[in-house]
């Protein structure tokens, strides 16, 4: 009897855990869209997640670190940081920052750009990237914001095989 009635709770149950919504699906995330003058470069970035759950850094530019992870509150942190002026990312080397990282999206997530008026609404990426200029003059440092119009999603299954 006992038997039985496990096995009907399983039956019961395999439907709704299995039935996935196919918008909850994993995505390859790319940072694109930062707009540097000829002699700027990208030598960190930070972007705050909410709702997004990271399975993998794929993608590491040399002489990079890249942090990325989750508290057990909705939100996270993917982050990046150059370790030396040769690792920085110039305007023709910011495609190191394509396929960068394997995400998950939970299906119904609206992709905001803003917080709305009336109410609180949490914006699945929010971040800034450093930009400095080449030569001595740190006057000419400046911090861009990026968000969703930065991030670059590609449906996957996995992080792409290195190309190097």
């Amino acid at each position: 009897m006992k038997t039985v009635l496990l096995l009907a709770l399983v039956a019961a149950l395999a439907p709704a855990s299995s039935a996935r919504d196919p918008e909850d699906r994993l995505w390859l995330l790319s940072i694109g869209g930062i707009t540097l003058g000829p002699a700027e470069y990208v030598d960190a970035f930070t972007i705050e997640t909410w709702a997004v759950r990271i399975r993998a850094v794929c993608r590491i530019p040399h002489g990079w670190t890249i942090r990325a992870g989750g508290r057990a509150s909705p939100d996270g942190v993917i982050a990046g940081e150059a370790s030396h002026g040769v690792t920085f990312l110039a305007d023709s080397r910011l495609a190191q920052l394509k396929r960068l990282v394997l995400v998950r999206i939970p299906a119904g997530a609206e992709m905001r750009d803003r917080l709305s008026e009336d109410r609180y609404q949490p914006l699945l990426f929010d971040g800034r990237a450093e930009i400095g200029t080449y030569g001595n003059d740190e006057s000419r440092r400046r911090t861009a914001r990026i968000g969703r119009s930065n991030m670059r999603l590609t449906p996957a299954q996995r992080c792409p095989e290195p190309a190097d």
